[in-house]
């Protein structure tokens, strides 16, 4: 349907500014143009390079990308200003020639002498996906100069709106500087990155105005935007690029490397696939023997080939800025702009590029004579063999990586051969009961725990996930393609196996982890634990193949994994009393007051793992209460910071406090309240003090809360929480009210001179005793012990009372009394649990002694 003037809008004053000298005719239709640019130019971000291109062909030294902050607003604009040579009269005519480019004619010389990006006069049609309108503004020399594309002008054409029925007449105007001026003040106004008027304005420049906004606009986002741009174009000392004022810079990949190569220098036999017989070192005595395009590797067919490869230990791929950019594969340039911005493999089948080093492996490449094969949006290559030479070139450079790869694995990270362990198992042990787990759970038939599988899979994407995991398992990587030690959760399993990405991950915040990590970061000497990690997974799939039930699997899962937390978590015995000592004793000596103070945690209830190390809290305490409390959910988590004084009697400055970086790993480790001990602190002002105002100006923003408590005090709560039957619900009142340690100091004081009803012990232990005697073959759950008391002692208690007194008992006879999740027992008859109760009491401070027995 023809376009009409019922549906125009006025042009804006900045289109209308000047004196109109003459039109150019633009001969298009609006069908072609649609379907041309819609299809070619799909992403709101090529538009914008296109644009940015056409400045670097211009010979641009500088480009300013301006995006409206709010690209929905109706006077919204996205501006690109640059400093090349600028169009006039002849030039914006020549602009508008659509499918003709004389950039690259012979004898021409392009500005700069720079090598031509663009080739086929199409790059400004990318900008009808964006707007309605695009208008240039342009300097050269004293004179200014305009031209407006409305695109809604384009006639719909005849032929199925194939051939254009008319030219489209855009105005060609001349400005005076006022008016050029008043066309650009809403762009020039402020701190330019360069001026466009006076004095120290260049000579010549242009300014791209794209306006009336379409929806696809509206789908930009500046990271995304920043990346491409910094990826994508030739960044270098003759060439800067400003994105809203801020300078873009190059990508470059941080991180420790395995090995950088350069091509023709550091690689000069590329092996197979590639045609390495037709390939020859070539040198470019142009450029300094120290810049990487000096050194190349030069093919009959394909031409000068440059460039450089780099593996890094860790991952490149993930993280939070995944979804924006990449920072893995390959990067092949032509003519300085890379053209496989979202094709990290550049058509080569992934199968072929092994996952462990392609997601570490990072290869930038020019190879200038696939322009003469790129598609006119020149984001992809024509299959042609000139591409099959340049894909199995690139194949050959990655598996120079791959096998330095093996090779580092080998030598200096063993603890990585965990995977090629698992690989090189009996397929019945391994691969054949994972993969049937994972089957039976995409079926509904199983819930394991320990493997992670993608969700909302449609039947034939579970297909799809299966046929790929039988090729994986029959490869000579396996399933497990990686090894991960990263932060999960402190209640989930030691070990995860995430299916999609073959990912093994070890949970750093799984106490059996935590309190050995030191031994296990250590890249020499931490086999072990991958191995362990990969039984783990293994244990389960092979429990679900032996056709157990899914509950009798889930106990004994549970059974173990307690087991490990045991075993971590050892405090050899300690009870209340012992701990409150200890963290007494350690106020003077970091290391030991870090130990200690998750120690008392620990010994309080709470799930605790010790961290430390940079950006981490010296400790993670949680409480995994189910249900609501107050409207509120009972479960909790609470970083820990030691801070000790090495002389005794010096207070913790709120320097050394760091309020600031204790807010920010609360915040990291995602924990609702932040507690730091140390010996005293500089409070005695109360809330006129420096480090309380700190303190409240962090709630006031995040709304978590930091508490600060003396040491003596923490040791005086850790006595009186198993004494006065102190749940953590209750302790969690402490870090929600009070700020400075002299509240701490009276919260705990409050607690010491409650009185409380002398609690059923001996009842609940004789009925524990008498349980075991009648099931001596199996644990005495408390659903049991309930039972018991109420027919023998009329005593009613709710489960959550009765593993209340239990892991107070427990907490002053830890010799004696293991309560546990579901279950409890005792090693020892009940009077002599209640002895040593009565002599740990007894070592109470006299104020604190209370009659429990």
């Amino acid at each position: 349907m023809a376009k009409t003037s019922t549906n125009l809008q006025a042009d804006p004053e900045f289109a209308r500014l000047g004196r109109k000298t003459s039109n150019i005719d633009v001969k298009i239709s609006y069908k072609i143009i649609q379907l041309f640019s819609e299809g070619l130019y799909r992403s709101p971000t090529k538009a914008i390079e296109e644009l940015v291109a056409n400045a670097f062909d211009a010979g641009a030294n500088r480009v300013c990308v301006e995006i409206s902050p709010d690209l929905v607003a109706k006077d919204s604009t996205i501006v690109i200003i640059d400093d090349g040579i600028g169009m006039d009269r002849k030039g914006l005519r020549e602009h508008w020639l659509i499918g003709v480019s004389h950039k690259r004619d012979t004898g021409s010389s392009p500005p700069k002498n720079r090598k031509q990006i663009g080739r086929f006069g199409i790059g400004k049609l990318a900008t009808y996906v964006l707007a309605e309108r695009l208008t240039h503004i342009s300097k050269i020399g004293h004179k200014y100069y305009s031209t407006s594309m409305n695109y809604r002008l384009i006639p719909s054409g005849t032929d199925g709106g194939l051939v254009a029925s008319s030219p489209v007449r855009l105005p060609l105007r001349e400005l005076s500087e006022p008016e050029a001026r008043q066309a650009l003040q809403p762009w020039t106004s402020g701190d330019p990155v360069f001026p466009l008027f006076g004095k120290s304005a260049p000579e010549h420049w242009t300014v791209a105005i794209l306006s009336d906004l379409k929806d696809m606009a509206t789908q930009l986002t500046m990271g995304r935007l920043k990346w491409v741009l910094a990826t994508s174009m030739p960044i270098r000392d003759d060439f800067h690029l400003f994105l809203n004022g801020k300078r873009v810079q190059p990508e470059k990949e941080k991180g420790k490397r395995i090995g950088s190569w350069v091509i023709g220098r550091d690689i000069v036999v590329v092996p197979r696939p590639a045609p390495s017989d037709e390939l020859q070192v070539t040198l470019d005595q142009t450029t300094p023997d120290n810049s990487p395009v000096h050194f190349g590797l030069t093919h009959p067919q394909l031409g000068r080939i440059t460039g450089t490869a780099e593996l890094f230990e860790d991952l490149l791929t993930g993280g939070k800025a995944e979804h924006i950019g990449r920072s893995h594969g390959f990067f092949v340039y032509v003519r300085d702009r890379l053209i496989n911005v979202d094709d990290e493999y550049f058509g080569i089948n992934s199968n072929r590029l092994r996952h462990g080093t392609f997601s570490r492996f990072r290869c930038e490449i020019h190879i200038d004579r696939l322009d003469e094969e790129l598609r006119s949006s020149r984001e992809s290559v024509r299959q042609t063999s000139l591409l099959t030479i340049a894909q199995s070139i690139l194949e050959g450079i990655f598996n120079v990586a791959r096998s330095k790869h093996e090779a580092f694995e080998e030598t200096t990270r063993p603890g990585v051969q965990a995977a090629s362990r698992v690989a090189a198992t009996p397929y019945s042990l391994t691969r054949r009961p994972l993969i049937s787990l994972v089957e039976r759970s995409l079926e509904g038939k199983a819930r394991p725990r320990l493997i992670a599988l993608p969700a909302n899979l449609d039947a034939a994407a579970k297909e799809a996930l299966l046929k790929d995991l039988e090729r994986q398992a029959g490869s000579t990587e396996g399933l497990v393609r990686n090894i991960e030690v990263v932060p999960l959760a402190q209640e989930q399993s030691l070990a995860r196996f995430d299916v999609a990405t073959g990912t093994l991950q070890i949970n750093t915040l799984h106490p059996f982890v935590a309190y050995f990590l030191d031994e296990f970061e250590d890249k020499k000497r931490n086999l072990p634990l991958e191995l362990l990690a990969v039984s783990e997974v293994l244990l389960e799939s092979r429990l679900y193949e032996m056709g157990l039930d899914e509950e009798v699997i889930q106990d004994l899962l549970t059974q173990r994994d307690e087991l490990l937390r045991y075993l971590a978590r050892s405090t050899g015995k300690r009870n209340a009393l012992m701990i409150s000592q200890d963290l007494l004793e350690a106020s003077n000596n970091k290391d030991a007051l870090e130990r200690e103070l998750a120690a008392a945690f620990d010994n309080m209830g709470f799930e605790t793992v010790p961290l430390g190390g940079p950006n981490r809290p010296d400790g993670l305490a949680e409480c995994s209460l189910s249900g609501l409390v107050n409207g509120h959910l009972r479960a909790y988590k609470v970083s820990l910071e030691a801070k000790s004084k090495e002389q005794v009697g010096k207070k913790v400055t709120a320097k050394a406090v760091g309020v600031s970086a204790i807010a920010r790993q609360r915040n990291d480790f995602e924990c609702d309240h932040a507690v730091v001990v140390g010996p005293d602190f500089p409070t005695t002002l109360g809330e006129r003090s420096a480090l309380s105002k700190e303190i409240k100006d962090d709630y006031l923003k995040d709304g978590k809360t930091i508490t600060l408590v003396r040491v003596a005090d923490m040791a005086k709560l850790v006595r009186l929480v198993p004494a006065k039957r102190i749940s953590l619900d209750r302790i969690r009142s402490l870090f929600q009210t009070c700020t400075t340690p002299e509240e701490s100091a009276k919260w705990i004081d409050d607690i010491a001179n409650e009185q409380l009803e002398r609690p059923p012990y001996r009842q609940i232990l004789e009925a524990i005793a008498a349980e075991q005697k009648d099931l001596r073959a199996e644990t005495v759950k408390y659903s049991n012990i309930q039972t018991r008391l109420r027919l023998k002692d009329d005593l009613r208690l709710t489960e959550a009372e009765l593993i209340d007194l239990c892991k107070a008992l427990s907490r002053m006879a830890p010799e004696y009394v293991f309560a546990r999740q579901r279950t409890v027992e005792i090693q020892t008859r009940p009077e002599k649990i209640l002895d040593a109760i009565r002599a740990t009491i007894h070592e109470y401070p006299k104020s604190e002694q209370v009659h429990l027995i």
